[in-house]
């Protein structure tokens, strides 16, 4: 079954309502989920990928929940996105939760870029 891009990234953003700023924006033939100028989300052909991080990739792990796996050059390269649980899709309650978490991931992942790109600049 194909999925209107529009409609999808309208009802994920309906779903995540709850959360202020959220945005999307299309990149690379995808849409990126922001807020606060952060990624954490990603939908691709028709799912919902949310950010993880070593604090919460088990909890995807535990749901069977795979990486994300993007082709380039003919190599795969495992992303931190899983597929959004879905029970998230169907109650905004739940996608407040698991967006929530996504974006906790991503906060972390930039304070630690952000961090380490301060000490290479004073080192």
């Amino acid at each position: 079954m194909s999925i209107d891009s529009s409609a999808f990234a309208d009802h994920v953003l309906e779903l995540m309502a709850d959360l202020p700023d959220v945005s999307a924006r299309r990149m690379f033939g995808a849409q990126g989920i922001f807020r606060e100028g952060l990624m954490f989300a990603l939908m691709a052909e028709g799912t919902l990928y949310l950010k993880t991080d070593e604090e919460t990739e088990a909890e995807f792990e535990e749901r069977d929940l795979p990486s994300f796996i993007v082709m380039r050059k003919d190599r795969q390269m495992v992303t931190s996105y899983r597929p959004c649980p879905e029970e998230a899709m169907e109650k905004s309650s739940a996608m407040t939760r698991w967006a929530t978490v996504a974006w906790e991931a991503a906060v972390r992942e930039d304070e630690k870029k952000s961090a380490s790109k301060r000490k290479r600049q004073a080192g």
